[in-house]
């Protein structure tokens, strides 16, 4: 179950609809967010792609995967925790209604991951899907853990759920749904109407059996989240014979309070990051055998550097296995072993499963993770003894906690024109008490200004507006930059429209894009287009060949006479010129037998 060789989830996977059905609405949440990452998301739910596939770099692409998927997914993440793209695109400026920022008082941190996803069929009743992680949406390589849990047909088997399942994942949405500086706008007011619309749903949703051999050991689930105010399953209170925890972060007092509940001739063990050694005494040590990943597999692969830190693959994944007799309970999501995340406020997502443990055992968990051999073990015994403590960590909170700061602020932004095609923005927030030197810019636009509590951005185009900063914090000569996302006033209603003509600039390009939204496989158009953003004068003339044309509408017209319409919508961003006369008579032919 979980040979990382075997057993294996992709987010193509896990986000694509079942054959015959198309994604109605996603409901996601990460702690840190690669907007990169998100994206790529957006190609694999909107081109039915992979992650890794040239499309993602193909310009008008990405440009359709976003449009087809912006109105359908939200994605929460905690503020001051999105990463800044390494290449910034204006396409960007297109997902900001599909993301918002969560800041929770008293320094506590939004920390779930989890995927409410909605299905839709024309001939079909709907399906639902329900995934939990330990990973965030970003590009991070670490070792992480993911569950997949569909809604069950009518003659599927059910898995039985705990008495409050439906009503916690109810109140997880509805608690989204309540923040209140979330939704500014008349787009992020109808997702908020989606969102509650699918919490009323999820509430009854009978889940499916996992098909997975060992799916026969769970009887029994329940999902538990963290922080927003509902009683939940107490993981730390249950006495136990065999415990098998991974968590790349811990606290003291929570691996303390789990060796205090072990019973007789307890067998426990702890998988961690080297990191977190320091934290522990040699009891403990000698209460768990704890052990760590090998240095060769952490630096197995170059480490990716940013901002002048080294981020290496090592533990990510969150698990926790008890048994006790003849039962076992296994939970999985986003919690580490850590008095934040249990005792401190954290919100985080969880889901456990009960089930016996002759089928979900301790054994079977080390053997998945251990291997059968020790040069095939990924992981290290450690000796007990003292550690040292890192202070580059602590040097890197001081400035992460400077910028989610700035990102609690009621920070706003208006726009005023300047002149022909510039503007400016006025940027207004609070006085900050810190003692990072922080600097605030466009991420579109490079004008970096020290914080203040208020800064006048001046001279942007008009394709060059977003709802996107990247700030900068400075202690010593150690820097991280992030983005935050400032709600602004008066956006121009043709930025997106700017954005657009930016992409698709000639006749050639347009032409290439409406053969993208005719054809019925987009790796095969990315092939006839040449691969690039560049189109051949061969595949021009064969495109705008008119019965060729004809038919590929005709057929769209008679079985998804919508596409004609996003064609439509697509000529009405096109810049003057752009849309040939022979393209557009043809179109009004068709759009006039439809109506």
């Amino acid at each position: 179950m979980f040979d990382v060789q075997r057993s294996r989830l992709k987010y193509k996977d896990c986000l694509m609809p079942p054959k015959g059905y198309e994604l109605a609405f996603a409901v996601g949440t990460t702690y840190s967010l690669d907007l990169e990452a998100l994206t790529t998301l957006c190609a694999i739910v909107g081109l039915d792609v992979e992650a890794n596939t040239e499309l993602t770099q193909s310009p008008i692409h990405m440009l359709q995967a976003i449009r087809k998927t912006n109105r359908r997914i939200l994605l929460f993440c905690q503020g001051g925790q999105i990463k800044r793209p390494s290449n910034p695109s204006p396409l960007l400026s297109l997902l900001e209604d599909s993301v918002v920022e969560i800041n929770l008082k008293e320094g506590k941190s939004f920390h779930p991951k989890v995927w409410f996803l909605k299905y839709e069929s024309k001939e079909r009743p709907a399906k639902y899907r329900l995934i939990v992680l330990s990973k965030n949406l970003t590009f991070d390589r670490s070792w992480d853990i993911a569950m997949l849990l569909e809604s069950a047909d009518d003659n599927d088997i059910v898995i039985e759920s705990g008495p409050t399942t439906g009503q916690t994942m109810r109140s997880f949405l509805m608690w989204l749904s309540q923040r209140r500086s979330a939704y500014g706008n008349s787009e992020l007011q109808n997702k908020k109407r989606y969102l509650r619309r699918l919490a009323d749903e999820i509430e009854n949703i009978s889940w499916r059996k996992p098909s997975h051999p060992l799916g026969r050991a769970f009887e029994r689930f329940d999902f538990n989240a963290y922080g927003i105010g509902m009683a939940t399953h107490k993981i730390l209170e249950d006495t136990f014979h065999k415990l098998f925890i991974v968590t790349p972060f811990l606290s003291k007092s929570i691996i303390h309070a789990f060796a205090q509940r072990r019973l007789s001739n307890p067998d426990c063990t702890l998988i961690t990051r080297k990191s977190e050694l320091s934290k522990l005494d040699s009891t403990l040590m000698e209460a768990f055998e704890t052990y760590t990943m090998k240095d060769e597999v952490v630096d197995g692969e170059e480490g990716i550097i940013e901002e002048g830190y080294t981020k290496t693959q090592d533990i990510h994944a969150k698990i926790y296995l008890k048994t006790k007799g003849s039962r076992s309970m296994l939970a999985l999501g986003s919690a580490n072993a850590t008095h934040s995340a249990f005792h401190g406020g954290n919100v985080e997502c969880m889901v456990s499963f009960y089930g016996r443990q002759r089928y979900l055992n301790v054994e079977k968990l080390k053997e998945d993770f251990f291997g059968s051999d020790e040069k095939t073990n990924p992981f290290e015994k450690v000796i007990p003894g003292d550690y040292e403590v890192s202070d580059v960590e602590d040097l890197l909170g001081d400035l992460e906690s400077a910028i989610r700061l700035l990102s609690s602020c009621r920070n706003e932004a208006i726009i005023e024109e300047e002149s022909e095609g510039l503007y400016r923005i006025v940027m207004t927030s609070k006085a900050l008490m810190t003692n990072v030197a922080l600097t605030l810019s466009p991420l579109l636009c490079s004008q970096a200004k020290a914080f203040a509590p208020q800064i006048v951005f001046s001279d942007i185009p008009l394709r060059r507006l977003s709802e996107w900063y990247e700030v900068k914090a400075s202690l010593g000569e150690r820097t991280l930059r992030r983005v935050i996302k400032i709600p602004t006033k008066q956006m121009p209603e043709k930025r997106d429209e700017a954005i657009f003509g930016e992409i698709v600039n000639n006749r050639e390009v347009f032409l290439k894009y409406i053969a993208l939204i005719l054809s019925d496989d987009p790796v095969t158009a990315f092939l006839e287009n040449g691969r690039d953003s560049m189109v051949s004068t061969t595949y021009v003339n064969k495109l705008f060949d008119t019965p060729i044309l004809y038919e590929r509408m005709l057929n769209i017209a008679a079985n998804e006479p919508e596409r004609l319409k996003e064609i439509g919508d697509v000529m009405a961003l096109a810049s003057e010129g752009i849309v040939p006369s022979e393209f557009r008579a043809l179109f009004h032919q068709f759009e006039k037998v439809l109506k």
